[in-house]
């Protein structure tokens, strides 16, 4: 979590001293805007869907485009993060009334879903500096979106909306064990889960061993399973839906 720390006050900087082209700089195109590897998924997505050209990037921020001269990196991992919602649930953003995002990035996701006729609440728990990237991306490039960009906190995770999903992109398995455990009671308040992980423990919690007992756990509520990214080496999933 030091390495985070280090990072955001780094973030921090290059956002405020670069709003117009925030994703070109180092550090946030290092760890929020990265480009390294993806043609492997851009190829499966055109042959799988077809909406990737709604999810094509818009120039706000000036993002690093790396496919055929529409699409960063980020917006073909938000393109598959949505395929998989298909895959595994049999549901689309529009289907959801509420989605709890877990370290939202610079808000890509939360833009994705409402391009593709989300309704609901959409809600990202974040560090500070983080949801103000992202409210400057997204009161940018959305109209009238229903739209929260908070910190982690216990009330901002707890929902009683029914048709929801709780969604961690690798956000999880870089977080401390004590910011993990604010996090354990909220799962079951929500209809599905999927949360990406790295099989590592670089930040000092053995995400395998971890994401293997929140998966027995979740198994009391929900139906719960692994599912190994054949894409993506080191990308794991947690797939969970209520019973």
């Amino acid at each position: 979590m030091s390495d985070w720390l280090d990072w955001l006050n780094k973030i921090k900087e290059e956002f405020n001293n670069n709003k117009d082209s925030f994703l070109q700089q180092e550090n946030i195109s290092r760890t929020i805007h990265p480009q390294h590897g993806g043609n492997n998924v851009y190829q499966h997505l055109k042959s799988k869907v077809d909406y990737l050209d709604k999810l094509q990037d818009q120039k706000f921020g000036k993002p690093k485009i790396k496919f055929d001269n529409k699409f960063s990196l980020t917006s073909i991992e938000s393109t598959y993060h949505i395929l998989k919602l298909k895959e595994f649930f049999n549901i689309e953003p529009k289907d959801l009334d509420r989605v709890t995002d877990i370290g939202g990035g610079y808000g890509y996701l939360c833009y994705s879903f409402h391009q593709l006729g989300f309704k609901g609440n959409y809600t990202i728990c974040d560090f500070e500096i983080m949801n103000n990237i992202q409210n400057h991306y997204l009161t940018n490039t959305l109209d009238n979106a229903n739209y929260n960009c908070v910190t982690l906190i216990p009330e901002n995770l707890s929902t009683n909306i029914d048709n929801s999903f709780l969604i961690g992109t690798y956000s999880i398995s870089e977080m401390p064990l004590n910011d993990r455990q604010i996090i354990e009671p909220y799962y079951k308040e929500h209809k599905y889960i999927m949360i990406i992980y790295k099989g590592n423990a670089k930040f000092g919690v053995n995400n395998l061993k971890y994401f293997d007992k929140l998966k027995n756990s979740l198994s009391e509520t929900h139906n719960t399973t692994y599912y190994k990214c054949p894409l993506r080496k080191n990308d794991h999933y947690l797939i969970s839906e209520r019973k």
